[in-house]
């Protein structure tokens, strides 16, 4: 009968005659060594380490997944179209508008919904966050943030409703929507803020006077930001988070 021993016997996979060699168990196999020498209850410590590090990194993970997916139905593929389909509108007024003498047809509005949903994935290209278009707590909402967007396709101001309310504002500039291009500025202001409500919309009153006497206040971007940087705020509360077109989107 053969000797029993306690030597642990590994095979050499690098030598061509898979030679044998035995290694002692007790004295040369240091990670057996080392797992000896910690106890149990410093092993379920351990263990309890670990499995909490791996469920916070998996629960990060999904979290992470979940906020960068889309939220509703108005993706890329149909702002697109869309915006295809308003571009060949305002091309056909223009040719009509050539040819009239006495009447003019006037230019729409830049369309909200592609506004405000090129917003949304601007928000996601930046943030790794995806705000949801279709909500009834403003043009977008972010977890329980409302966003408000106003877009502008000429040098003339936006309107605001006197009961309107949000949480960040957003400027889309739509001048080069014809390229496809568009600017947009995220304001971290809401519409309670002193500094917002501060803002002289014309000689005499401020953008809350109008607000309280249940009137629309008209307030264009530039003169948003030239009051923001005359009172030296716009660093703080002013921020250019997408310039370019819409494939840089993907």
């Amino acid at each position: 009968m053969s000797e029993v021993t306690n030597d642990i016997i590994f095979i050499n996979i690098n030598n061509s005659n898979q030679s044998q060699q035995t290694v002692d168990f007790n004295n040369q196999n240091k990670l057996f060594n080392y797992s000896n020498n910690i106890n149990l209850a410093e092993q379920i410590n351990l263990y309890n380490i670990c499995a909490s590090k791996i469920q916070a990194l998996t629960r990060g993970y999904f979290t992470r997944k979940y906020n960068y997916q889309e939220k509703d139905s108005f993706n890329l593929n149909t702002i697109n179209q869309m915006l295809d389909a308003f571009i060949e509108y305002t091309k056909m007024l223009h040719m009509l508008n050539h040819g009239l003498e006495n009447k003019k047809i006037r230019s729409p509005n830049f369309p909200s919904e592609i506004s405000e949903n090129i917003v949304k994935f601007a928000i996601r290209k930046r943030y790794n966050i995806c705000p949801c278009w279709d909500t009834d707590s403003g043009d977008l909402s972010l977890f329980d943030n409302k966003l408000e967007v106003k877009a502008y396709s000429s040098d003339g101001p936006s309107s605001f409703g006197p009961s309107e309310d949000w949480n960040i504002l957003y400027f889309i500039d739509c001048r080069n929507y014809t390229r496809k291009h568009f600017k947009i500025y995220e304001i971290k202001l809401s519409n309670l803020n002193p500094i917002f409500n501060s803002v002289m919309v014309n000689k005499k009153q401020t953008f809350k006077n109008q607000c309280d006497e249940g009137r629309r206040p008209r307030l264009c971007f530039s003169k948003l930001r030239d009051y923001l940087i005359n009172t030296g705020q716009y660093m703080n509360h002013c921020n250019t988070i997408f310039e370019g077109t819409i494939d840089m989107l993907l």
